[in-house]
């Protein structure tokens, strides 16, 4: 088990970034480097970029908020950390009352099925 995920940031209550309100994570470390990408600053893996937080944290600031619908996984690259982000999903699922897990990826669903991630 993973116990700690790497983020630029979290936004403890958006309406922008999908349908309802949601709990964001954004992720620290990208590989794609997208032309358009307006995260350019969550590209870097460095551990003296971003911070660290807990699954335990995330699932505690999760369950004091009941307004929330979901969560959203964002980047940088979300699937960069696919073990701890698997982890957090079956967490979310058994110990909060969320309605939906939203990951966005740069990855197509055959990248996905291809490298084994989760």
């Amino acid at each position: 088990m993973n116990n700690k995920i790497h983020i630029s940031g979290i936004v403890t209550e958006s309406s922008v970034d999908f349908i309802g309100i949601n709990y964001v994570i954004f992720t620290q470390g990208c590989n794609h480097h997208c032309k358009s990408c307006h995260n350019k600053d969550t590209w870097s893996f460095s551990v003296d970029v971003g911070s660290y937080i807990s699954l335990d944290e995330i699932i505690k600031q999760i369950n004091k908020n009941p307004l929330l619908d979901g969560v959203v996984y964002s980047g940088g690259e979300p699937l960069e950390q696919v073990e701890s982000f698997y982890d957090l999903s079956i967490r979310i699922r058994k110990e909060t009352n969320l309605k939906t897990i939203t990951c966005f990826t740069g990855y197509t669903f055959e990248e996905i099925i291809k490298e084994g991630r989760k």
